[in-house]
Formats: structure tokens, sequence, C-alpha cells
């Protein structure tokens, strides 16, 4: 691979003239990026096998270096937000060049997405280095409150374009899902139990919720989506053990208690303008009969 005359900003692609094609990638200097793949590649080290394999198949001789797009941005590169901006209009302009060439399935490139290691899977060696490599790391560690603010305080204001949350969703979704086709062991099961119980939701958390939801409406499309055989509980009926569990764990707590009348006026106030669900149903006589001996068994124990 020859070396470029200029050092720039941009998408290049290491192009193979014997198969036609290509790896696209970004690189804030191109040159540097390019030196750094075939320094991987003559130690037989790359961590893109694709591109490794064909590189000892073919040979150094085959490859060529191509600049597909310079990317520029005004601004001093020393300084953070500038080269964020660069990043950010790097990897738009590298997803385009992977779309274009079709380079994932019709060439080296081994991630559907630029910037991100989404719907890659790594092989059963990679997944068994890496976790020789990760044991013990990080076992113990916990971020400070300034370290977790500034961990927040990066992820806001984040936006998502509908296109990649599509590709999201599908390189999520069917088989392409890690827990696809696999089952909870009962050990693992306990495990998630025991470690979710006593979990209290904090005060502050709670109101941050309440406000998120304030004022949302679910439309009549979502209703229509969410019932009938498309809910997940569609056809599902509880076992008579399950149901006495969480009998016996909904026992005694809101005993004695009683809602403000701040809190009744919130829930009269929230239920207005809402359908009556039970409107023109009409209940059977074992359900009100299973209904009165609730209500008096639910008496007694007071």
């Amino acid at each position: 691979m020859k070396d470029l005359d200029i050092y720039i900003s941009g998408i290049y692609c290491l192009y193979n003239k014997v198969t036609r094609k290509r790896y696209s990638g970004q690189a804030i200097i191109i040159q540097q990026r390019v030196d750094g793949h075939v320094k991987k590649l003559k130690e037989n080290r790359h961590c893109n096998l694709k591109l490794q394999n064909a590189y000892n198949k073919y040979g150094p001789s085959v490859w060529e270096v191509q600049i597909l797009e310079e990317v520029r941005v005004y601004g001093d590169l020393r300084k953070k937000k500038v080269r964020k901006r660069l990043n950010r209009k790097l990897t738009i302009a590298e997803q385009f060049w992977i779309d274009y060439y079709d380079s994932v399935e019709n060439g080296y490139n081994i991630c559907e997405f630029a910037g991100s290691m989404l719907g890659y899977k790594h092989t059963l060696k990679q997944r068994k280095k890496m976790s020789k490599n990760g044991k013990g790391k990080g076992k113990g560690k916990k971020f400070t409150k300034e370290h977790k603010k500034k961990m927040s305080e990066s992820q806001k204001g984040r936006l998502v374009d509908d296109t990649t949350k599509r590709k999201i969703s599908k390189s999520l979704s069917g088989k392409n899902h890690p827990n696809f086709g696999k089952h909870l062991s009962e050990e693992t099961k306990r495990k998630i139990g025991t470690a979710n119980s006593g979990h209290k939701v904090s005060k502050q958390t709670r109101k941050q919720i309440s406000d998120r939801l304030k004022g949302s409406v679910v439309s009549k499309e979502t209703r229509l989506k969410r019932s009938g055989k498309n809910n997940p509980w569609y056809g599902k009926h509880l076992s008579k053990e399950h149901r006495k569990k969480i009998s016996d764990s909904n026992k005694g707590k809101n005993k004695g208690k009683k809602a403000s009348p701040e809190t009744l006026r919130k829930m009269s106030k929230a239920s207005k303008g809402r359908p009556n669900s039970m409107k023109g149903k009409k209940l059977s006589k074992e359900w009100r009969r299973k209904i009165s001996l609730g209500l008096a068994s639910f008496h007694k124990s007071l």
C-alpha cells in the first residue's frame, strides 16, 4: 500500500484489486490510520478477521488505498467540541459509504453500523480471550458521584434517527437476539429473584417517573396493538401456586392505609375523560360470588 501525499480527515477504503472488495473506514488523519492497519496486518494480529484472512491469502501487493470522501470542520481540532463535531460528520459519512458499497455483506467490514460494534458477533475464541483478559478487572470498582454525573451529562440530548432505530431493532430481534431460544435455569431465576427482592425505588426516582408520564396519552392505535393476541399475557393463565404467592406477598401492604384527600383528588383528576373499561359489561354469577367471598374474608381480617 502506497503512502498518501497529504494528511487529511475523511473516509478511506482498502481496496482489493483481485476480489474488488473494500474495507471502508474513517479517520481524523487517514495516513496514520492506514499505517496502523498495515502494521497489524503484517504482524497477523488485526482484529478484523475478514480483512486479515484476505490479506494473508492475496498478499500485500494487491491492496490499494482510496480516499472516498474528505471531511472538514471549521475550528481548532485541539478543542474537544470541534473534534466531537468532526467525529459526528465522519461517522455519518462512513455509514453512507458502508451502505453504498455494501461492504459488510460484499466487503471486509464486520460492523453494520459506523462507529459501533452493534450487530457484530465475536467468535468463541475471541470471547474466551476477552473473558480471560477481563477477569478480576473492575471488581469492586465504584464510580464517584462526579464521574456518574459526567456520564449522565454526556448522554443527555442524544437523539437517534428513525432509520438507525429500525436498524438497531432489526439487529437485535428474532434469532439475532443474544437470548433467542435460551431458557433460564431455576438456579438463575432464583438468583435474579434474590437480587431484586427488597429493592425499593427512591422518592426522587418515583417523582421523575411521575413527571415524565404526566400528560402522556396512549393513542387508540397503540391500545389496539397491545390488545388481543398482541398482548404478551394473551391466552396465559397463572397457576394456583403463582396466584397464592402474589396474594401472600401483597397481604398487609395496604392494611390501615388511607389515601389522603390530595391523593384522592389526583386519582379522580387522572381518571376523568378515560373510557370506563367496565361500561356495558356484566359480571357473571360466578364472578359476583367470588367478589362477595373475597370482600367477606377481607372484612373479617380487619
